[in-house]
């Protein structure tokens, strides 16, 4: 009798795991908040603001490699493109504040292991182009400009919650 009722509970909450996930991808986002995942030159982790349907406010973790990191607060403006077929393209612009640190290991000689950490925080900019699926997910592809890397190319996707 308990496997019984084990298994109808449980088969119950895998319907309504699959029906709530299905009417949150098809529905529209009930808060501005939003999050991403890029990956490029550098693989970055976001979350952002939407202040109205024009301007966002993002706040990026970024890895360059084992050594280098950034963490960056942008301003985002994003422009809907109107074309004909009633394409979701959007072009984006963003600017803001890196904060990069870069660890440089090395060795001091004889048996000592020493390492030397560099810090800035640089004027950031960027933009590229968002192709929205549906009022929840999109893709987006651009390029960033700063003084670490001088050019950081690449995709990613966001989720609007």
């Amino acid at each position: 009798m308990k496997n019984i009722i084990a298994s109808v509970l449980l088969f119950s909450a895998t319907l309504s795991a699959t029906a709530y996930a299905a009417d949150f991808a098809t529905s529209a986002p009930t808060t501005p908040f939003y999050a991403g995942v890029q990956v490029g030159d550098a693989t970055t982790a976001l979350g952002g603001y939407q202040i109205d349907k024009m301007f966002s406010a993002e706040l990026s973790y970024s890895k360059y490699d084992q050594y280098a990191t950034s963490l960056g607060l942008h301003g985002v403006a994003i422009f809907p493109l109107n074309l004909q077929g009633g394409v979701p393209l959007s072009l984006f612009a963003k600017v803001g504040i890196v904060r990069t640190t870069v660890d440089y290991p090395n060795w001091c000689g004889g048996a000592f292991n020493c390492a030397y950490t560099d810090s800035s925080t640089d004027l950031a900019w960027g933009g590229g182009a968002q192709y929205d699926f549906n009022k929840r997910f999109g893709a987006r592809a651009g390029v960033n400009f700063g003084k670490y890397k001088s050019s950081d190319v690449y995709v990613g996707g966001i989720i609007r919650f």
